[in-house]
């Protein structure tokens, strides 16, 4: 409420009753703790699907690290692999490696 709206009930209030000017401002009172009310339940809301992203990302995280573990796991194996397929190419192939083919 800004001081022109101030001054006017002011004088709304020295020319009508008391109770009517208490009344206006248990109005007014009223409406700002609806309005306080609903800006509570929209943060209450907010931080509500906050926590449910936050849950989701960490989730996710989560999987993304595992996802790299079996990665890097799968990599040494296929490592592993060729290197046991090169020494079984070269046990059946000596010669090949010697020149005497």
């Amino acid at each position: 409420m800004n001081q022109r709206d101030w001054n006017k009930d002011m004088e709304r209030a020295k020319t009508e009753p008391i109770d009517a000017a208490l009344i206006y401002w248990l109005e007014f009172a009223r409406e700002e703790q609806e309005k306080r009310a609903e800006v509570e339940m929209i943060n209450y809301d907010l931080r509500q699907e906050y926590q449910l992203e936050k849950e989701r990302a960490d989730k996710l995280e989560e999987r993304e690290e595992q996802l790299i573990h079996y990665i890097n796991h799968s990599i040494r194996i296929i490592d592993n692999i060729k290197f046991h397929l090169n020494l079984l190419h070269s046990t059946i192939h000596p010669a090949k490696k010697s020149g005497l083919s």
